[in-house]
């Protein structure tokens, strides 16, 4: 099962989750989430995320939400050895 992104196609920051995980290799599974319509209010999106906001991830059952915090968490999970996020500054 690949891991689920909760994304809305003008989000700059969903755009470079995305990225990541193309530039990673990593198969994921995109979920829209229509802004206007009052996704994030739903129970099971609260759950997810509490703040409300988009781009939001569901690894089993790991969950995140800020899109630097997910691009590092991708890369230091699913491609170690990936130049994106070195581990040594």
């Amino acid at each position: 099962m690949p891991v689920d992104v909760y994304k809305a196609p003008v989000s700059a920051p969903c755009r470079a989750v995305l990225m990541n995980a193309k530039m990673i290799g990593l198969d994921v599974n995109k979920k829209h989430v229509i802004l206007a319509g009052g996704e994030l209010l739903m129970p099971e999106y609260i759950r997810m995320n509490p703040q409300l906001a988009v781009p939001t991830i569901d690894d089993y059952g790991v969950y995140l939400w800020e899109s630097r915090a997910i691009c590092a968490y991708l890369v230091n999970k699913y491609s170690p050895d990936s130049p994106l996020y070195p581990k040594d500054p």
